[in-house]
């Protein structure tokens, strides 16, 4: 488990290990969800099951406000 403290909200996030990993690869840069699998993967593909718990975390950190969420790419 990670805490991650968000100083714009004053809030405190304790994260499982999927969701604290993905924050290591999200920056600045806009991104879809199949760039942020293959920044995950790398070469490597992703099995369905595995690409649901990404998508599912990817929302998690959303719904904490963690990351944001846009509907095009940069």
């Amino acid at each position: 488990m990670s805490i991650v403290f968000d100083p714009s909200t004053g809030e405190t996030h304790f994260l499982s290990e999927l969701p604290a990993l993905l924050l290591k690869y999200i920056d600045a840069n806009p991104v879809t969800v199949s760039e942020m699998f293959d920044r995950i993967a790398g070469s490597d593909s992703l099995d369905a099951e595995k690409a649901n718990l990404i998508e599912e975390s990817l929302t998690a950190l959303v719904r904490a406000e963690l990351v944001e969420s846009c509907s095009t790419s940069a």
